[in-house]
């Protein structure tokens, strides 16, 4: 498993692949399209990207990278949607422009809604896959990205306060979905449930919107090397990823075990000084106590396929990450975290200022306090 190589990228070849249409290109003899095969689903081609199609099948399609039209392109890799974190914004922000107002899950959402959504996202990108590859993929992070917003918005009422990007028409009845004695009785098990039965919900990683692929082609191009799985792992689960403070004990206990069993099997056979060659992949695996129920392997999310999945089993002598648009991705996550920031100096500014007009009204009402006591003095 040491020599498996994961790619950001597709490694099929656009010349030799049926999936090398855009969305909305213009052959006579077929489109790929989910409605064809799915009649629930929309149609997802587009006359849209019609003049970029002959591009689209050349060599130079880099993930990630910006198409003539001005759209990102993307792929399914893994049966994942990359770059990840530019698909989930654009989701979000497709979500925030319009709800259901009885779509109080994704189960529930329209289909015309639903539609909406996959319109607004494909004004943002281009694909060469066949579109009920991507449209799959897509409902997959959309249901993600929805539950998170109404998840966001629930908390904000919980507060006291309202969700500015839900409209009203859509918030009363939603509010009065939280109200209902089987939501809360169903909110309160779920949420038990997922914090491991305890009272707190004890942060999972602090890998933020960007996949932990992403994290690892950063870390391959910082480091000018692969990263091994516990090398991601430690990044993704200390706190402001000092990687010395874990966000759980979990968490530190898993790398502990990794370190551990990585000495033991590096230790030098009889008869030698220089220590064996471990296998990282395997080492990993082993530590988190290999699959769960859900055949999920705990701290890798989307490392897991490409790691352990059928894409690790091809072996090349090429970089995890090679042919990959690492940069975009991660300018994107500067440009995320530059916003963060932004924000953040925004809000403290803004209460400061509130905190300065506090104390001057504080100031005024003193002064006129003692006018008053004074004037009652002399009367």
């Amino acid at each position: 498993m040491s020599t498996r190589r994961i790619r950001l990228s597709s490694s099929s070849n656009p010349r030799n692949s049926t999936e090398n249409t855009p969305v909305g290109s213009q052959q006579s003899e077929r489109q790929h399209t989910p409605a064809q095969s799915q009649p629930n689903t929309p149609n997802v081609s587009t006359a849209s990207a019609n003049e970029s199609a002959n591009e689209s099948a050349d060599e130079g399609w880099v993930v990630g990278s910006m198409h003539n039209d001005g759209r990102l392109r993307i792929e399914v890799i893994s049966g994942l949607l990359e770059p990840s974190g530019a698909c989930s914004r654009a989701i979000t922000d497709s979500i925030s422009e319009r709800q259901d107002p009885t779509g109080f899950n994704w189960k529930v959402v329209s289909k015309e809604v639903k539609d909406f959504y996959f319109e607004e996202f494909k004004k943002s990108f281009v694909w060469r896959q066949e579109d009920k590859q991507i449209y799959k993929a897509w409902v997959k992070k959309a249901r993600n990205r929805y539950s998170n917003f109404c998840s966001d918005a629930r908390k904000k009422w919980e507060a006291g306060e309202v969700d500015n990007r839900v409209a009203m028409h859509v918030w009363l009845p939603w509010v009065e979905f939280w109200k209902t004695p089987d939501f809360q009785t169903k909110s309160k098990t779920q949420k038990k449930n997922r914090r491991g039965g305890t009272d707190h919900y004890p942060p999972t990683h602090t890998g933020g919107s960007a996949s932990l692929r992403t994290h690892a082609a950063v870390l391959a191009e910082t480091n000018g090397k692969d990263p091994t799985p516990a090398d991601v792992y430690l990044l993704t689960h200390t706190k402001k990823r000092d990687k010395k403070t874990f966000v759980t004990k979990k968490a530190e206990a898993v790398y502990n075990k990794v370190i551990e069993i990585r000495e033991e099997r590096s230790k030098p056979i009889e008869g030698s000084d220089e220590p064996q060659i471990v296998d990282e992949d395997e080492i990993f695996l082993e530590a988190v106590g290999g699959l769960d129920k859900r055949n999920r392997i705990y701290g890798l999310g989307s490392l897991q396929s490409v790691i352990y999945g059928p894409e690790s089993k091809s072996s090349t002598s090429t970089s995890r990450y090679s042919g990959s648009n690492f940069n975009k991705e991660y300018e994107l996550m500067q440009v995320e975290l530059q916003e963060m920031k932004e924000q953040v100096k925004e809000l403290q500014e803004t209460r400061d200022k509130e905190l300065e007009d506090m104390r001057n009204q504080m100031e005024e009402m003193k002064s006129q306090l003692a006018l008053v006591f004074k004037n009652q003095n002399t009367s």
